[in-house]
């Protein structure tokens, strides 16, 4: 008796999208011309409805289909963006109107980065200036070599999808529809965590940074979760920067750096992108955050630690002026009880030279 009830409920739920024309499926296993529609079928998220795909459907799928080679050339597929995309939809790279794009799935993740050796984080749709006239390679994996055998004058490396990568100089960033841009960083510290290796998303939008920050830097806390192992960090990263581009409509997380009760620093927008971590500040500011909430309580050893190494390597880098700078809590700037009463306590003990300083 149950189960003639679940088989109706679900003939009784599916009839929204039979009545389109279409059918119910698990979208992952199957590429749909005319694209899915959500919640009209029964089961879990997974089970969409492919919609009906008509003859005109059919041909002007084929026609399109002759625009597709810097997809497929990039090693992607074109469909409709309602398509199951086991990676990320690029526009611009795919013949047909905007819904049809090109779904790169995701690469190789490089192996562990030793400290001094070089990450490269991927951005899509943007590229780097300063080209490096002779240096043109065929396969992402020969660029990268050369580009770290090159040392500081290479920025990083360009997928311009006309079947060849070519190296930069300069890490400024400028939009690119069609291209990926591989940042070359170095691993400066053990406690670092670059963006490749906790699997950011790429970002909606880049805005450039000028360094020195003119100002300096200001400090935060996340008011959220805490974490105290690299996984739980990893999640918190990543749940980051879902809600500030997802909830809040950011290009990208919006801190410079973070930083875990584990003991390492995360890299956020990097020290390269201007941030959106303090109204009217964000220009001219680097911000970092240590994740959780310390409105009660100071973030543990291993955090604090981790915020002297940071601001140590921006002194020495210059990426803070290290003659005269201020290092500010974002309370200062805002109307905010942030980074919380033992951390705005702790920051301004004596103990940094920096805080509150008047350049």
């Amino acid at each position: 008796m149950k189960l003639s009830i679940a088989l109706a409920s679900a003939v009784f739920a599916d009839t929204q999208c039979t009545s389109k024309g279409g059918t119910c499926t698990d979208y992952r296993y199957t590429t749909c011309y005319a694209g899915y529609e959500r919640y009209i079928c029964n089961g879990d998220s997974n089970r969409q409805c492919c919609l009906y795909c008509s003859p005109t459907c059919e041909a002007k799928e084929e026609l399109d289909s002759a625009g597709d080679s810097r997809c497929t050339a990039a090693g992607g597929e074109c469909k409709h963006n309602t398509n199951y995309c086991n990676g990320t939809y690029q526009s611009g790279l795919c013949g047909g109107g905007a819904s049809r794009q090109c779904c790169t799935g995701k690469e190789d993740p490089d192996p562990p980065v030793d400290v001094g050796g070089d990450y490269f984080n991927r951005y899509y749709g943007y590229k780097l200036g300063g080209k490096i006239s002779g240096e043109d390679f065929s396969s992402l994996s020969s660029a990268k070599n050369r580009c770290s055998t090159l040392g500081s004058s290479c920025s990083g490396v360009v997928n311009d999808y006309a079947g060849h990568y070519y190296l930069s100089t300069s890490y400024t960033f400028s939009s690119a529809s069609g291209q990926t841009t591989y940042e070359k960083g170095e691993k400066w510290s053990a406690r670092f965590v670059p963006r490749v290796e906790w699997e950011a998303r790429s970002p909606t939008g880049v805005t450039n940074f000028q360094l020195p920050a003119r100002h300096g830097l200001i400090g935060h806390h996340t008011a959220g979760s805490h974490c105290s192992d690299k996984a739980s960090c990893i999640s918190n990263m990543k749940g980051t920067q879902n809600y500030h581009m997802d909830s809040l409509g950011w290009s990208d997380i919006g801190y410079q750096f973070l930083i875990g009760e584990d003991g390492r620093i995360y890299e956020g927008r990097g020290q390269w992108r201007q941030g959106a971590h303090c109204s009217n500040w964000n220009s001219n500011t680097i911000g970092f955050s240590v994740m959780g909430n310390f409105s009660n309580r100071l973030p543990n050893q291993n955090a604090l630690d981790a915020v002297d190494e940071l601001i140590a390597w921006l002194e020495r880098k210059n990426y803070v002026n290290k003659n005269c700078y201020e290092f500010a809590g974002h309370r200062d700037k805002n109307a905010t009880v942030c980074p919380g009463d033992p951390l705005y306590a702790h920051w301004g003990s004596g103990k940094y030279p920096f805080w509150h300083r008047k350049c």
